[in-house]
């Protein structure tokens, strides 16, 4: 009876983790529109930059990423201000348009060739990928990745560099 609880338990666990992360999103993510063409055409009237946030339902750390930086609070209003938040589900079938790429989210995230999940993908006004950032980051790290893309350190720096840059300036 007691290896049944404990199965049934884990059931309802797994279960209550995969509903958490499908509602867990925020409302102003981009959730039903995967056809990344159109919304880098849309991002240029807005003035926002797109990313693109790769997550699996149930994975834990996806839900900390969401909960802990995009939920609520400063980082939430800044990333909201400042850019498109897609929604791809690293196993779903959903079909995305991006560029000459059509196919699965699964099959999208193969071809970027993500490993983790969540994993972060800016892209800047014209489509092209100019980050990845995969996995879970707090939210010191988290404001550090924004202010590395805003700022468009990424023309002159990697994001190891722009940290060494800022770490450099706070000594002085």
């Amino acid at each position: 009876m007691k290896i049944k609880k404990t199965i049934l338990t884990s059931f309802v666990a797994i279960g209550l983790s995969i509903s958490v992360s499908a509602n867990n999103l925020p409302s102003w993510f981009v959730r039903n529109n995967t056809n990344i063409n159109n919304i880098i055409k849309k991002s240029k009237n807005t003035h926002k930059q797109i990313m693109l946030f790769f997550d699996l339902h149930g994975c834990p750390y996806c839900i900390k990423m969401i909960k802990v930086n995009l939920r609520r609070g400063n980082l939430a209003k800044l990333t909201r201000k400042n850019f498109i938040v897609v929604h791809i589900n690293s196993e779903g079938s959903r079909i995305v348009h991006y560029k000459n790429f059509k196919g699965t989210e699964k099959e999208f995230k193969q071809k970027l060739k993500l490993m983790f999940s969540p994993t972060m993908v800016f892209l800047n006004k014209s489509g092209e990928i100019v980050a990845k950032f995969p996995g879970y980051r707090n939210p010191k790290k988290y404001k550090s990745i924004l202010g590395y893309i805003l700022s468009k350190s990424y023309k002159k720096f990697t994001y190891e560099e722009y940290l060494s840059e800022i770490k450099f300036e706070e000594k002085w």
